[in-house]
């Protein structure tokens, strides 16, 4: 004899078999083994749902209009190939065009820079350090299968003071970015690329912080301080995000004055492009025609 259980929802009963019990805790268990399969590490997982929930909110009109990915700090080249492997998986799982999604990368691929401020000073971090070529982080992008000549992959390099110019800003307005990560270490960088961005960051812009904890939680040094005296200004705010397994390390932004209200809704259908993700990827190349050809992206 079957076993029942009777539970109510709004006054309703719903009776549910012992069977269909099991069933639902074993495709739950199944969906769990089989997303840990693809993903290993924390940060590919974290980018998985990030793609997801950005191209969700780019579809709805609630977030940024397209899915574009910021790196700050490139390094060896790791979080750039986790996110690139997340998105190959993201675009094969819900048949979305790959070469949609435009990367940004900035780094001196020279190393770090001198240390600017005592709120720099973590005992492992020098001149120099985790200098690796443009040329190798090219060679493990295009193992990753990635063609470069479908020019959605950009590679800026130099150090920020010189690269993050008003210039470049504006011609990135456009196509602000919806999926940020700042892994350059010193509070002085990451003070200087959120300074940089705040002009084109849209509400919903999710934040991935790799070194935030570096000062065991100080905050008044290295990625933390720069968060803390981002937020002051009062112009938005970056708020811790629980939704995903690395939420110590992930911020969501949302502006001061919230975009995505009712009554700004047709501003928004106006003045905002909003990239559909139906969209032919000849399509959004002509979109994007502009920015790519500009001489400050090319490396």
């Amino acid at each position: 004899m079957k076993q029942r259980y009777v539970c109510r929802i709004s006054g309703e009963k719903l009776t549910l078999s012992l069977y269909s019990l099991r069933r639902a805790m074993r495709d739950k268990l199944l969906l769990k083994l089989g997303f840990q399969s693809l993903f290993r590490d924390n940060v590919s997982s974290f980018y998985f749902h990030a793609l997801n929930r950005q191209t969700n909110l780019a579809e709805r009109r609630c977030g940024p209009p397209s899915v574009n990915y910021y790196e700050f700090g490139v390094g060896l080249g790791g979080t750039l190939i986790n996110y690139i492997k997340a998105l190959r998986k993201f675009c094969k799982r819900s048949k979305k065009e790959l070469y949609s999604y435009h990367i940004f990368a900035f780094d001196s691929f020279n190393g770090l820079p001198k240390k600017k401020s005592p709120k720099d000073d973590y005992k492992e971090w020098y001149e120099g350090c985790y200098s690796h070529s443009l040329s190798e982080i090219k060679q493990r992008v295009i193992k990753q299968g990635i063609d470069l000549r479908q020019g959605t992959v950009h590679l800026i390099k130099g150090f920020y003071e010189k690269t993050l110019t008003p210039e470049l800003r504006n011609e990135l307005k456009d196509y602000p970015p919806s999926i940020v990560t700042i892994d350059c270490d010193y509070y002085s960088s990451t003070k200087t690329v959120l300074e940089w961005l705040r002009p084109i960051l849209v509400s919903g812009t999710l934040f991935y912080f790799d070194d935030i904890w570096s000062f065991h939680g100080n905050p008044h040094y290295g990625e933390l301080a720069a968060i803390n005296e981002f937020n002051k200004a009062e112009e938005g705010q970056l708020t811790p995000i629980p939704l995903f397994g690395l939420s110590s390390k992930i911020f969501i932004y949302s502006r001061r004055e919230f975009e995505f209200t009712r009554e700004n809704q047709d501003d928004r259908e106006l003045n905002v492009e909003i990239v559909d993700s139906s969209t032919t990827s000849l399509q959004r190349k002509s979109i994007y025609a502009s920015p790519l050809n500009c001489p400050l992206l090319k490396c």
